[in-house]
């Protein structure tokens, strides 16, 4: 196995701290992978920032039957995790 499909396995295995709606989980992530991968560093302070201004992710609110508010909404209008 190479460095770099050792990097990638590592950070697959963390996935879940990513995708928790728990701060604590989003700074583990960009903790256990930054140094790993750089790539998946961007994309793990993308999900770690959007956990720390509103607490979880917006695009999931319908699933969790919660309410938008207008903040989340300017944010998912301007793409959400993708903008």
């Amino acid at each position: 196995m190479t460095a770099a499909s050792l990097r990638t396995s590592a950070c697959s295995f963390y996935l879940p701290f990513m995708h928790a709606e728990y701060l604590g989980h989003q700074e583990r992530y960009v903790a256990l992978c930054g140094p790993l991968y750089g790539e998946t560093l961007k994309h793990a302070l993308v999900h770690r920032d959007i956990i720390a201004r509103f607490g979880h992710f917006p695009h999931r609110n319908p699933a969790f039957e919660r309410m938008t508010t207008s903040e989340e909404q300017a944010f998912l209008d301007l793409g959400g995790v993708a903008g």
